[in-house]
């Protein structure tokens, strides 16, 4: 088999996106559940963050808010809201990275996952 390199599989991990030194590495199985749940806890993050700012961006655009003192206010109090939602989802973001990267390390030669072809 080919040897693949575990510091390149450990920079797509990190750099790219979770899953995807698994995928270089032909851990398929493992690559799937950290693309998938990342893919989740992005959108889950992305989501009231996007909804915050379209609001705001209406409210602008309607003449509610003028450019000013409130709309610094306003943006701060929304910034700290949906900030507070997406948490969770954060969360479980970082650790989906951490995880890919901390696994793609494991699958290094004599480490605790290589595989005896590898």
């Amino acid at each position: 088999m080919q040897e693949r390199s575990i510091t390149k599989a450990i920079m797509l991990s990190a750099f790219v996106y979770p899953g995807a030194g698994q995928i270089y590495l032909k851990r398929h199985g493992v690559a799937a559940v950290l693309l998938v749940a990342g893919t989740v806890a992005t959108v889950l993050v992305l989501l009231p963050v996007m909804a915050t700012a379209n609001a705001i961006a209406e409210r602008v655009a309607n003449g509610e808010l003028s450019l000013g003192a409130d709309l610094v206010v306003e943006l701060h109090a929304a910034t700290v809201a949906a900030t507070a939602e997406a948490r969770g989802p954060g969360l479980a973001l970082l650790a989906c990275w951490l995880s890919g990267v901390v696994h793609a390390w494991l699958c290094g030669p004599g480490r605790l996952l290589s595989r005896p072809d590898d």
